[in-house]
């Protein structure tokens, strides 16, 4: 295999992808007044269950908001929804790649009635009855106001935490706050990754020499998180080890078509999570948050950073550490070091192919 150019020489000529960078349009659900021309919505008890199955909770929040203004009014007609010809005055709204809610309309009534990915769809049937959960309660429409905004301030009140024992820590030549991350038990790697999805950023690294490819399909949490950051403007960056085969190339292709770059270092052996903010785009009270960079023995897989936490009976211990923000540089040059010596996906791709002919 070729050795891949400097990075700074491929940005050039793909220059275009960087402008194409959106600016992330976070959501504020705080300060807003509730209001007293409320559309009855309800949320029927299959959709509470799809929710609660898929086991994501910022996904759950996400489908909330696709559903309701800042004011708790629920959003008729989205740009993208389009009738469910099976069940009468049934509708599809998209949430996120691969995920949909199926809502029910009937007169000046709004029941959600089911979520999740493209296959939900198939054979739904009309519920014999429109029974769920009204929404009425001041409580509900409070947390749906604030939801993103108080997960914001809760990610900093620890970052800030731990930030202020590392200072008064250093003054004393001892350490307070753990920086430790876990597969297994609490503070864990998974957890700390999918909390980022809410916040702008400017690059994200995911360097691991396995790769468990449903992990990062645009249907698992993981890689819709990957999408929403990279449609915030976000720019991604898989480093793994290459393929053997031509078959194992469909995942990375994948990757590419979503626009995340893909490169292969067969020497590989590091695993580095690193998630650094696009401080530009930062809200006054996020100013005080830091880049995100885990390094340790978890590989990006279902067993590795283990998605199911307490859930798992078969689990493949794991310990990451979180790396100081001052840490940064010489790490940042790391990645671009391994990145620089891989090889791009184009050019594995070409060798497979020409192999296989």
């Amino acid at each position: 295999m070729g050795v891949a150019r400097p990075i700074s020489e491929r940005l050039g000529e793909e220059g275009s992808r960087l402008s194409l960078r959106s600016r992330f349009d976070l959501l504020s659900l705080s300060n807003t007044q509730l209001r007293s021309d409320l559309m009855p919505v309800k949320l029927h008890s299959d959709f509470l269950g799809d929710l609660i199955q898929v086991g994501d909770a910022a996904l759950a929040g996400r489908a909330l908001r696709k559903c309701f203004d800042p004011a708790g009014r629920f959003i008729e007609q989205a740009k993208e929804d389009h009738r469910y010809e099976g069940i009468q005055g049934g509708w599809i709204r998209k949430i996120s790649k691969g995920m949909r809610i199926i809502y029910v309309r009937n007169g000046d009534e709004i029941t959600l009635y089911r979520a999740g990915q493209h296959s939900v769809e198939d054979n739904l049937r009309a519920p014999p009855a429109i029974e769920g959960v009204t929404i009425a309660s001041d409580p509900i429409l409070d947390a749906m106001r604030g939801g993103v905004g108080e997960s914001q301030r809760t990610f900093a009140r620890g970052t800030e935490e731990l930030e202020s024992s590392d200072a008064e820590a250093g003054s004393r030549g001892v350490s307070q706050g753990s920086r430790l991350l876990y597969n297994h038990a609490d503070r864990f790697l998974y957890g700390n990754l999918l909390g980022r999805r809410f916040l702008p950023h400017k690059d994200v690294y995911l360097v691991s020499p396995y790769m468990s490819p449903s992990l990062v399909r645009s249907t698992h949490p993981f890689g819709q998180m990957l999408d929403e950051l990279i449609e915030g403007g976000a720019t991604v960056w898989v480093v793994t080890t290459p393929p053997l085969s031509e078959a194992g190339l469909a995942p990375y292709n994948d990757l590419e078509a979503r626009n995340i770059n893909v490169f292969f270092n067969e020497f590989l052996h590091a695993k580095v999570y690193a998630f650094t903010l696009n401080r530009e785009l930062l809200k006054p009270d996020q100013q005080k948050l830091s880049d995100f960079v885990a390094l340790g023995s978890a590989n990006m897989t279902f067993s590795g950073i283990n998605p199911m936490g307490l859930q798992r009976r078969n689990i493949q211990y794991e310990i990451s550490y979180q790396s100081h923000p001052d840490d940064w540089v010489e790490i940042e040059k790391f990645l671009l070091h391994v990145t620089e010596l891989g090889t791009e996906l184009r050019e594995v791709r070409a060798n497979l192919l020409s192999q296989s002919r």
